[in-house]
């Protein structure tokens, strides 16, 4: 059976990992945003946490990488340069022929 929380009565979890997360999940008494928050975090976790240069495992990366974005920009060139190609192609075309004349004998 679940009963529903009251949440008057509802206490906010609490965490102990000494990260200082839930100081800076909690909102300050002060004026400060999240911004402020994040920074000040930031700067009291500093040199505690150590990130590796090298992990071993980059070459998984190539996988996963999304080429979209790029796709986007390269699809506007690929366009202008199809239908410049395609417009020198009519322009030559027409150059080198006689038009094409249809007469109506009606």
């Amino acid at each position: 059976m679940i009963l529903p929380i009251n949440p008057a009565s509802a206490a906010a979890p609490e965490s102990h990992d000494g990260s200082g997360v839930e100081k800076l999940l909690q909102p300050s008494k002060s004026s400060c945003g999240v911004r402020e928050r994040l920074k000040r975090h930031r700067e009291e976790v500093a040199g505690k946490v150590t990130v590796p240069e090298k992990w071993g495992k980059e070459e998984l990366l190539k996988d996963w990488i999304d080429y979209s974005a790029f796709d986007r920009i390269l699809a506007a060139k690929r366009i202008a340069t199809a239908r410049a190609s395609l417009a020198a192609e009519g322009r030559r075309a027409a150059n080198s022929r006689p038009a094409l004349r249809v007469e109506s004998r009606c």
